[in-house]
């Protein structure tokens, strides 16, 4: 793989970071929960989402799944969000 290429990947996956964290948000935010809430209804450190909704963190699928579930939806629906967040429909 050549630098550039490695280089577009990254800038890629942090896009992908950032908007998965804006839907996280969107979607906590619809529900009025706080970060402290979603924090207790997933089991994950209200630190941990903070920096996910910031897009500082690279979540795995089972921390997704996990997120996903605590928002009562699908993780395929938590993707689908993002999509449309991604194309400017959020």
């Amino acid at each position: 793989m050549k630098n550039n290429e490695h280089m577009e990947n990254s800038e890629l996956i942090k896009r992908n970071m950032y908007t998965i964290g804006q839907t996280v948000k969107k979607l906590r935010r619809q529900k009025k929960w706080s970060q402290e809430y979603l924090s207790f209804m997933s089991g994950l450190d209200r630190t941990y989402i903070g920096g996910l909704e910031r897009g500082e963190r690279n979540a795995t699928i089972g921390t997704l799944t996990t997120i996903s579930k605590a928002l009562n939806i699908t993780l395929f629906q938590l993707v689908e969000e993002a999509s449309k967040y991604e194309s400017g429909n959020h």
